[in-house]
C-alpha cells in the first residue's frame, strides 16, 4: 500500500492537489471525500455528509485517517481541484439528496450540478466521489464489474432509509425505497480504486486492497485512542 498515506504525512508536502480522504467516524461506518486545494497548501474537505447537506471543511475532521492520491498529472489534478470548487459553489446551499443512485453522469460537466432525475435521486458519500471524477473524464471504478445484494448492503442500505425518515420528505423516502438491493460501492472500496492505475477499477482488483485500507484506518484509529 504504497500510495496509501497516514497525516503524518500531509499531501500538501507531496505537492498534490487534489486526493481522497476517508476515515471511520462511527464504528463500522467509514466515510469518504476529497481533499483539494488551489494555490495556497490549504486543503478543503469536500464530502456528502448527509441528505442534502453537502460540506466543504476548511479544517480536517478528526475521523480521518488515511489519504490516497490518485494516479494521475499534477496538470489533471488541478482540473479536478477546480472543478471540487465549482460543485460547491453549485450545490453548497441546497446540498445534495442521500440515495443509492447510479453516479455515472450525476454533476453536469460545466457547472458541476446535481443533474436530479426519473432514476437519479441522490448519492452516497462514496458514489458523490465517483461522480465527482467521472464528471471530470476520469471514470475510477468499472461500475458493471461491481456485485448487488452483497452481505450486509441491503441491510446497510435499508438502516440508512430507516434514518431518512426523519429529514427526508416522504415523496424522496418512496423513490429511493425502490433503490434498496442496489449496487453499494462502499468508502474503502472508491478509495482503493484510485490506487490503481490506470482506471477503471475492477472490483476484483480493490477487494483485498480495500480490507487492507480498512485495517489501515483502524490501527490509526487505535493509535490515536488515549
Amino acid at each position: 500500500m504504497e500510495r496509501v498515506f497516514t497525516f503524518a504525512d500531509p499531501p500538501a508536502k507531496a505537492g498534490h492537489w487534489v486526493v481522497v480522504a476517508l476515515g471511520e467516524p462511527t464504528p463500522d461506518q467509514r466515510h469518504i471525500g476529497i481533499l483539494h486545494r488551489d494555490k495556497s497548501e490549504n486543503y478543503d474537505f469536500l464530502h456528502l455528509a448527509w441528505h442534502c447537506v453537502l460540506k466543504n471543511d476548511a479544517v480536517r475532521p478528526d475521523y480521518l485517517r488515511a489519504w490516497i492520491a490518485p494516479e494521475v498529472p499534477n496538470a489533471r489534478q488541478r482540473i479536478i481541484a477546480a472543478f471540487c470548487r465549482r460543485v460547491w459553489k453549485t450545490n453548497g446551499v441546497q446540498g445534495i439528496p442521500y440515495a443509492f443512485s447510479d453516479p455515472q453522469g450525476a454533476l453536469h460537466q460545466a457547472t458541476g450540478a446535481f443533474l436530479i432525475g426519473n432514476s437519479r435521486h441522490g448519492l452516497t458519500c462514496s458514489s458523490f466521489v465517483l461522480a465527482v471524477f467521472h464528471a471530470v473524464g476520469l471514470q475510477l471504478a468499472d461500475y458493471g464489474s461491481w456485485p448487488s445484494e452483497r452481505t450486509g448492503d441491503r441491510e446497510w442500505q435499508q438502516s440508512i432509509l430507516n434514518k431518512l425518515q426523519e429529514r427526508a420528505e416522504q415523496e424522496h423516502i418512496d423513490k429511493i425505497c425502490k433503490e434498496i438491493g442496489s449496487v453499494r460501492y462502499r468508502p474503502e472500496e472508491v478509495a482503493a480504486s484510485t490506487v490503481l492505475a490506470p482506471p477503471p477499477a475492477e472490483f476484483h482488483q480493490v477487494e483485498s486492497l480495500s480490507r487492507q485500507i480498512v485495517d489501515r484506518i483502524r490501527n490509526q484509529s487505535n493509535s490515536a485512542s488515549p
